[in-house]
């Protein structure tokens, strides 16, 4: 038998309510955010703002994974790497 899964609108909204997510999709835009509003005027300003893009994009792929996942959890499936690692 086949479980039925929640509407994609009430998965959405559990999934960005986790306070894991919800706080470090805040934390990366506020680094963003900093980055932008001081300026970019060394190599090491672009780094920090390469570094707190990947973090957003991590969160926004762990969104996207808890989403596709069809079973309604909120919860994030991981694999590991053809190396093992």
């Amino acid at each position: 038998m086949k479980e039925k899964q929640a509407p994609a609108g009430d998965r959405l909204w559990r999934a960005i309510t986790r306070p894991q997510w919800l706080g470090q999709t805040i934390a990366s835009l506020c680094w963003v955010a900093s980055m932008l509003a001081y300026g970019l005027d060394s190599s090491g300003d672009w780094l920090q703002l390469l570094a707190a893009s990947a973090w957003l994009l991590s969160s926004l792929a762990s969104l996207a994974a808890t989403l596709g996942n069809g079973s309604g959890s909120t919860e994030v499936t991981t694999t590991k790497s053809p190396t093992g690692h």
